[in-house]
């Protein structure tokens, strides 16, 4: 049946503006072909062939290169490879892709007509043209989901990368997908999560359905602050994490500096973006991806190279360290480490003093700071407000003032029942 509704949808094809307006089917672009990309790609591919409610191609725009299959093989175009042979052999190589991901190096085209798309590059590749380009291909009623990892900084103070998107967009709604996600156990249907974070409910199952899968759970959270977040303060937490491996630390004190990474990540975010729900931080996006980064990711293998390096009297840069562990992909790690600390530097001494990890991990990373600095943070009497347990409507004068309504209120009511009691009792005595 489905085969036969797509038959009918004419001749000038299911990409058409006609057909995707009468018929309402939505048309999926993902802007980015490194590994997550295409990874993202390869698993909404299956969707759209599950619901009818999708064109069943998934267009991937990729920055063209000429690449080798293999050793002894010509190099070719890497978008004429995943069109003719259905793989990506520089950035997901073994896996497979659906015939139905076609590889298009025209931004332009590959967002045409496109309903909804998702941008899955680096925070360092986007730029006022790439959105412009998006803007002039794809549909008017067009739905943007973010999958970049990033924060800007204006003025001393972060901002989010989909505001951005939104201005160059012209204020199409973005969404954002994060979570405790491998590129490469993810293309092999490997179960794992991921949380959607959106500000405009009616979207969140449309995205449900373009993600979700039997092995991709996803969770939909009205926060998409949150867990932007969430996905762009997680790399800092994870190369502490690694420097730890380069250590040789033990299970505890890892474990310690994840859980005290988690808490400088709620303080950050709710003091500068302070509608972020703090249960967001419990989702996939949150406490799941910083433990599979901390043990699993790029930026991990990378960091805990760096320490042993340092130990052995061998300093590396980062920048060889990317071009020996990463296969030619970069490590955005570093730039979003120096955009965090910049806000953080700006704030009074009272506040930086709460954020002793982060800046630690910073004096490792850039000023050649022993990784032993790491371990050596202040207690936390000392830097941690004794009254944090005081929480209710954000802490404060506002605080004391509704405990107080709710002590009199409390009061009042036992009056009243001790009166009621009284007047009952005088009442009985009189019969």
């Amino acid at each position: 049946e489905r085969a036969g509704e797509r038959e009918g949808e004419g001749e000038r094809g299911p990409f058409s503006s006609m057909s995707i307006n009468s018929r309402k089917v939505h048309r999926v672009c993902v802007v980015g072909g490194g590994s997550w990309g295409t990874a993202v790609a390869k698993l909404v591919a299956a969707n759209t062939l599950r619901h009818a409610e999708f064109c069943p191609t998934v267009t991937l725009w990729l920055h063209d290169e000429k690449v080798k299959p293999s050793r002894f093989s010509e190099a070719r175009w890497l978008s004429d490879l995943i069109n003719t042979e259905h793989t990506n052999p520089k950035y997901l190589p073994g896996v497979r892709l659906p015939d139905t991901v076609i590889a298009e190096p025209d931004l332009a085209k590959a967002a045409s007509q496109a309903t909804l798309v998702i941008i899955a590059v680096p925070h360092h590749y986007l730029h006022t043209a790439m959105f412009t380009k998006i803007l002039s291909g794809c549909a008017p009623n067009c739905r943007v989901c973010s999958l970049v990892k990033g924060l800007d900084v204006v003025d001393g103070r972060p901002s989010l990368v989909s505001d951005r998107m939104r201005r160059d967009l012209l204020g199409l709604d973005v969404a954002v997908l994060m979570g405790a996600n491998i590129a490469e156990e993810v293309a092999a249907s490997q179960f794992s999560e991921a949380t959607l974070g959106t500000n405009v409910a009616e979207d969140g199952p449309i995205w449900q359905r373009v993600f979700n899968t039997e092995n991709f759970r996803v969770n939909v959270v009205l926060d998409a602050t949150g867990v932007e977040l969430c996905g762009a303060l997680k790399p800092i937490i994870s190369l502490g994490a690694g420097f730890c491996d380069g250590m040789d630390c033990g299970a505890n004190t890892k474990a310690s500096i994840i859980r005290i990474g988690l808490e400088e990540m709620m303080r950050f975010s709710k003091l500068f973006f302070p509608r972020t729900r703090t249960r967001t931080f419990f989702e996939s996006c949150g406490v799941a991806e910083l433990i599979v980064s901390s043990y699993g990711g790029r930026t991990r293998l990378c960091a805990e190279a760096f320490v042993r390096a340092t130990r052995a009297r061998k300093t590396r840069s980062w920048e060889s360290l990317e071009a020996e562990l990463l296969n030619g992909q970069k490590l955005p790690t570093m730039e979003r480490l120096q955009e965090v600390m910049e806000c953080i530097r700006v704030l009074p001494p009272r506040q930086v003093a709460r954020f002793p990890l982060f800046s630690a991990i910073y004096s490792v990373a850039f000023r050649g700071a022993p990784p032993e600095r790491m371990l050596k943070l202040p207690e936390r009497v000392a830097w941690r407000r004794k009254t944090q347990g005081l929480q209710l409507f954000g802490g404060g004068p506002l605080a004391w003032i509704t405990i107080f309504f709710i002590a009199v209120v409390m009061a009042s009511t036992v009056l009243l029942l001790v009166f009621l009691a009284e007047r009952r009792r005088i009442a009985s005595s009189e019969q």
